[in-house]
């Protein structure tokens, strides 16, 4: 386990050398650094170490960055970082972090929190707050199951956030369970994804049980292209008036009994 806190004048906390060596790191948190920039560093980095282009945490399962108010990247090199057992990850009060893994002003015009830089295959609970420079968390080009095992997704006043999925993504979410996103600038929960805008999709999240939608002031919709959306385990949904109406909009809310059973399933056309 290693822990940062409170290091006031810490520009740069790691190497991407040492950065290899924590292969049995199992728990990271760095929190109230008030001047730390990046996490990995690489600026200055010997040519030797730049051909390798990996690193890996092996053994780490929970990371958690909070309250690093000049953080811009956990790290801006040519690298990709990989989290392979990574399985809870928390991001708070960083109002100046563009993205995790730093992109070339040539490969992307749009800044997105996770890019194909990085790889979490194992991640199941997602908390990212007081992001403020932030505009999209998931990039349109990731791998359909980047998420898949995403269990729990709490968002929380991203005030120039735009949308919180791909279409991508968010049809490969069968594991979600709790869903929350509060006080964020979204116009639309979903966006529309590449080759998907003039097909009608089918949204249906099997293991949602709680849904918050609240504090949204710029949404307009769910999605903007011919959709459905299916919740067939919905038990808790908390939304203020105006985002229930934006959601749903002129479509039709049902509440489908189940044959047999007789359990709710509500569904959005």
């Amino acid at each position: 386990r290693l822990i940062i806190s409170g290091c006031g004048k810490l520009e740069y906390l790691l190497s991407p050398s040492v950065a290899r060596r924590l292969e049995q790191l199992q728990c990271f948190e760095i929190e109230d650094c008030m001047c730390l920039r990046e996490i990995i560093f690489t600026k200055e980095i010997v040519e030797e170490e730049e051909r390798e282009d990996v690193i890996c945490f092996p053994q780490l399962n929970s990371l958690h960055i909070k309250g690093i108010p000049d953080l811009i990247f956990f790290c801006s090199g040519n690298f990709n970082i990989e989290f392979p057992l990574l399985k809870k990850l928390e991001i708070a009060d960083c109002p100046k972090l563009k993205e995790f893994i730093s992109k070339s002003s040539s490969e992307s015009s749009m800044h997105t929190l996770f890019n194909e830089k990085v790889a979490v295959p194992s991640l199941e609970t997602m908390t990212i707050s007081e992001l403020s420079n932030v505009k999209m968390i998931f990039h349109t080009d990731l791998p359909p199951n980047s998420f898949q095992h995403l269990r729990e997704l709490s968002v929380s006043r991203c005030e120039i956030l735009k949308n919180l999925f791909p279409a991508s993504i968010a049809k490969h979410l069968l594991q979600l369970e709790d869903l929350s996103i509060r006080y964020c600038g979204v116009e639309e929960i979903v966006s529309e994804g590449k080759g998907v805008e003039d097909q009608p999709l089918r949204f249906e999240f099997p293991k949602v049980s709680s849904l918050e939608v609240t504090f949204l002031k710029e949404l307009k919709c769910f999605y903007k292209g011919q959709h459905t959306i299916v919740w067939p385990m919905l038990k808790k949904l908390t939304t203020d008036y105006s985002a229930l109406l934006m959601i749903v909009g002129l479509e039709d809310v049902r509440i489908q009994e189940r044959k047999g059973n007789g359990e709710k399933v509500l569904v959005v056309e």
